[in-house]
């Protein structure tokens, strides 16, 4: 399991807009992350960046929080538009 450092969500609007949010889990308590990954309902695994303290991008399954690995888990695998 990998120490969650930064998570950051991509999302792309109907009318081709785009925003990503940052979430440095230092700043975040568990409770926040999570209602952050679930708080758009077209948000996909695909669109969400977990990476560890070195910068480098770690798997929603191997993840400390657990909680967050869940709620990333929970979402649809890929974009269906």
């Amino acid at each position: 399991m990998k120490q969650l450092a930064l998570l950051s969500i991509h999302d792309v609007y109907g009318d081709n807009l785009r925003d990503t949010w940052d979430y440095e889990r230092s700043r975040f308590s568990n409770k926040d992350l999570v209602e952050a990954v679930l708080l758009l309902p077209n948000t996909t695994r695909t669109n969400v960046m977990l990476r560890d303290s070195s910068g480098r991008f770690i798997s929603y399954k191997e993840v400390i929080p657990e909680v967050v690995g869940d709620a990333v888990a929970s979402l649809r695998p890929f974009p269906t538009h």
